[in-house]
């Protein structure tokens, strides 16, 4: 790791208190207390993916602000979310693939949370996430909140795995929504998942020709493309039992222009904090050793001129400070070389793959990055290693 990339970790972890600070996000909204205390003021919105047990709030800008939790308020809503504060009880086994139990049997936790709104009406619908990514749904019968029942678990046949689940979600539904006979033989293939389920509400509350007070409308991820242009220093270090004068020799530093275009998926809620990015990049290098009195012919034969198409794949997290953000990112690069033009050996390997590094700092659709870039090079001989460090900086628009 070189010492530019020090300095930017450094910074990073200097300015990380302060990035986590600045990400309070106090937007109007009100509550209601335990006691029926209807209030107005500002709340530390978080556009929440997991359900929070607390909230900040405070009446006015200048005053302090104050935790409430579950047991201090019946609900609370801001930016166009509703949560209600609920006593009741989630099935707890995974659901994940690859974590899945083979026990058919449901598992209950109770839980105080707060519960966010689908649907307000004459039949609610919540959601809660745990911590697992589990997505569990309530119904509201006569003020008690009743967990819609879903389990997914493996049974074993003939020594093979196979899938079951236990659906008591749809008995429950077929008598909470009994008034439409519309939706029954809906119910029979509806799956539980919030976009279908929030379909089968809308049909019903079409089906009675009545509207719910409440809507809490589907969010989608946020898909953006881009142009991405900067620098790029390039160094090579050769290592290995072979090519001798290749390992010794000293060759200069490269610094070229990239470029390309990107795409960038950011997830429903968390304020659009997490993030995956896929980039098409062009990236260029040419080199050769240095100047020398001393310096053999072989040595001389050691220049490189190689000219990259690269995808890069990049997960990434922003910190939020007002209407601009942090962003730390890492990921995979894989290049594949257009031009391969080198004397130092023969059939140069035209694929490299790298890890990523970066970090940088953006302003509604402007962002720029410092970008650490290490990459397998263009060996293929087992006893020569070829590692190529980048450092680039980066700017990128979102058209």
């Amino acid at each position: 790791m070189n010492k530019q990339l020090t300095i930017s970790i450094s910074l990073l972890l200097s300015i990380f208190s302060f990035s986590l600070q600045a990400q309070n996000n106090f937007l109007p909204g009100h509550i209601i207390t335990v006691d029926g205390d209807s209030l107005s003021g500002l709340i530390d919105y978080q556009n929440w993916d997991k359900n929070p047990d607390i909230i900040s709030f405070k009446l006015t800008t200048d005053l302090l602000e104050r935790k409430y939790t579950t047991s201090d308020l019946r609900s609370f809503e801001v930016s166009g979310d509703r949560f209600i504060s609920a006593k009741t009880k989630i099935e707890t086994s995974w659901r994940s693939m690859n974590n899945l139990d083979n026990d058919g049997k449901l598992k209950f936790e109770n839980i105080h949370s707060f519960l966010q709104v689908l649907y307000a009406g004459i039949k609610p619908l919540y959601i809660y996430k745990d911590d697992k990514g589990n997505e569990s749904f309530f119904i509201d019968l006569e003020g008690q909140v009743q967990l819609l029942e879903y389990k997914i678990y493996t049974i074993e046949k003939s020594g093979k795995q196979f899938k079951s689940e236990i659906n008591n979600y749809k008995t429950q539904l077929r008598k909470y929504l009994s008034n439409c006979d519309d939706i029954k033989n809906r119910i029979t293939s509806l799956k539980y998942s919030k976009s279908n389920l929030v379909s089968a509400f809308d049909s019903y509350y079409n089906c009675v020709k009545l509207n719910p007070s409440f809507k809490k409308e589907l969010e989608k991820t946020k898909i953006d493309i881009g142009i991405v242009s900067g620098i790029s220093k390039t160094n090579f270090n050769f290592n290995g039992t072979a090519f001798s004068d290749l390992v010794k020799s000293d060759l200069k530093e490269n610094f070229s222009i990239t470029g390309g275009g990107f795409i960038e998926f950011t997830p429903a809620r968390n304020r659009g904090k997490r993030y995956f990015r896929s980039e098409l990049l062009y990236s260029y290098y040419k080199t050769e050793p240095i100047s020398s009195s001393s310096i053999s012919t072989q040595v001389s034969k050691n220049n490189f001129d190689f000219a990259y198409l690269k995808l890069n794949s990049l997960l990434g997290y922003k910190f939020l400070i007002g209407n601009s953000h942090l962003n730390l990112n890492l990921g995979l690069s894989f290049g594949y070389a257009i031009k391969a033009n080198t004397e130092a050996f023969n059939d140069p390997k035209r694929t490299e793959v790298g890890l990523l590094f970066g970090l940088g700092y953006g302003v509604t659709k402007y962002n720029i990055d410092l970008r650490y870039e290490q990459g397998n090079g263009m060996s293929s001989f087992s006893n020569l290693s070829s590692n190529v460090d980048r450092i680039s900086i980066l700017f990128s628009y979102k058209l």
